[in-house]
């Protein structure tokens, strides 16, 4: 018997008419990334660590795959780095700023999936693209290890798919994102406590789920235990202590002008406690407890993780870094359509208000200066000696061996 329908990484269209709202969401999602990140399109360049990625592909082919960058694996942009360094060198930035949108837009596929447990899902999706926090992380390859982990929530709160093979399919998109930045390790809590939460062919699914991303983990884990200096590459500056308690607004950037009544110093330290009280409470009643409470995990662990990482000048994370906020700030957007879904009497008022701050959160633009040289003069001595390239930001340079 045929089957209709399209392919939805692990799932079959339940109609034609699901499979078109996917189709316009995601093509929804591209009219966003187009309006935040447009010079990414049309004019992408080698930014930052991506950069870092190009050098490192050209200089130890292969063998970059095995090389930690700033004490972890990144096998899924390093592997997109060495197809640009076996291309064309003008193609290069557009090879990697495009695998970086592919990415975000794949995510946002998978949370359209019909067997996510998670309503409101169309505009869950846009979160994606919308929060924030993705003025730093998207269009940015090197920054997709803050992007491709929300597929490891959609896939831990999915159901079990019709078709056995796709299971293999899932782990191996785990093992890839386990090997991409640190962050899958901090899924794994998630991941062990579902798996025994559970029962028969849904518990069964989550173990093998867990063992793939626990196998990674252990490579990412012995990374980061050889190489820990990432821990400690930041120059003390003074910042005020209530740093510590108050930058979980930034959450909430895409509220404004709500998101303008809280600052970062003590005086606004009870107020941002008292609303993630209220979120913790809000996460502990059903419906969508486990997926609410995960959120809330995943969003603090990150954040605090970086400021840990960043614990002797906190500023800069207020100030400037934007991937430390973005799981949190997607998350936000996920609890509004929770909240739509719980309190039906509001829902319209919920989702209008999560309109406009989705809204709110495509107005953070992704803005990069040009680089000191164009990559179209560049790229045309790459390949003819050792060569150095400045790139952007001011500082950076990409040092080719050969």
């Amino acid at each position: 018997m045929a089957v209709t329908g399209n392919f939805e990484f692990g799932s079959v269209a339940t109609s034609q008419g699901a499979a078109s709202r996917r189709r316009l969401i995601v093509c929804l999602a591209l009219a966003v990334l187009l309006f935040r990140a447009f010079l990414t399109f049309v004019a992408p360049q080698l930014w930052a660590e991506d950069g870092v990625l190009y050098q490192t592909a050209y200089n130890l082919d292969w063998h970059a795959l095995l090389i930690p960058i700033n004490g972890y694996l990144k096998v899924f942009s390093v592997a997109v780095a060495l197809v640009a360094t076996k291309s064309p060198p003008i193609l290069a930035p557009w090879i990697e700023v495009y695998s970086a949108h592919a990415a975000a837009l794949l995510i946002v596929w998978m949370v359209t999936s019909p067997r996510f447990d998670m309503p409101h899902k169309e505009i869950a999706a846009l979160g994606v693209v919308c929060a924030p926090g993705g003025f730093e992380v998207l269009g940015f390859l090197a920054n997709t290890q803050w992007v491709l982990p929300l597929g490891l929530f959609v896939l831990v709160f999915s159901r079990p798919s019709k078709i056995k093979s796709i299971i293999a399919f899932e782990a191996i998109f785990i093992a890839i994102v386990g090997l991409e930045g640190p962050v899958g390790l901090f899924f794994i809590p998630v991941f062990l406590l579902l798996t025994f939460s559970e029962k028969g062919a849904v518990r069964q699914r989550l173990a093998i789920l867990s063992i793939a991303l626990l196998m990674s983990a252990a490579l990412q884990i012995l990374s980061l235990y050889f190489d820990h200096s990432v821990l400690d590459m930041v120059t003390s500056e003074r910042y005020p202590a209530s740093l510590w308690f108050t930058l979980p607004a930034r959450w909430l950037d895409a509220t404004w002008p709500i998101s303008a009544l809280f600052g970062f110093d003590r005086r606004y330290v009870f107020p941002v406690f008292f609303t993630l009280i209220l979120g913790f409470w809000f996460s502990l009643r059903e419906p969508y407890r486990k997926q609410k409470l995960a959120m809330l995990f995943i969003a603090a662990t990150i954040l605090f993780s970086g400021m840990y990482k960043y614990r002797h000048a906190l500023g800069i994370v207020a100030e400037q870094n934007g991937r430390y906020f973005y799981a949190g700030s997607v998350f936000f957007y996920w609890f509004l359509c929770i909240a739509a879904d719980t309190l039906p009497r509001m829902r319209y008022i919920i989702l209008t208000a999560t309109t406009f701050t989705l809204l709110n959160g495509a107005w953070f633009l992704v803005l990069r200066a040009y680089p000191p040289v164009p990559w179209t003069t560049a790229a045309a001595r790459v390949g003819h000696g050792p060569l150095s390239i400045p790139i952007s930001p001011s500082g950076w340079n990409i040092d080719l061996q050969h």
